[in-house]
């Protein structure tokens, strides 16, 4: 899709993605058109900055607020997964451990209390 900003309408839309459908838009356009373009927002793609410096020589590339957004909205989560783990991580390192095994005696286990008697006795 290639939206209008200034008036923030569709100027043409194709199936696909990439810098081939992106060249389907520029060829339609005439040089003097592809001149006067003074920015082109996309994502983060190298293809596509190549593209727009090679076929708008005059516009900036600039990176689409929702992709920045998408990047520091995935970059924020893992930190807080990690910061998560650490805390729980650390929570668990801190609780005191109970002597012996945890749970009920297997079958045919004796219970703890009569293990410590036995080897008292």
């Amino acid at each position: 899709m290639v939206v209008g900003h200034d008036r923030g309408c569709l100027v043409w839309a194709h199936e696909g993605t990439g810098k081939d459908v992106l060249n389907l838009f520029l060829d339609g356009l005439a040089r003097e058109q592809r001149r006067a373009m003074e920015v082109v927002a996309a994502d983060g793609a190298r293809r596509i900055g190549q593209l727009v410096k090679r076929r708008c020589p005059n516009a900036r590339w600039v990176m689409d607020p929702f992709r920045v957004v998408q990047w520091m909205n995935g970059a924020l989560d893992a930190v807080r997964c990690g910061e998560w783990d650490a805390a729980r991580a650390a929570a668990r390192a801190a609780r005191p451990r109970p002597e012996g095994k945890r749970g009920r005696p297997a079958k045919g286990e004796l219970p703890p209390e009569e293990v410590r008697a036995l080897e008292e006795e």
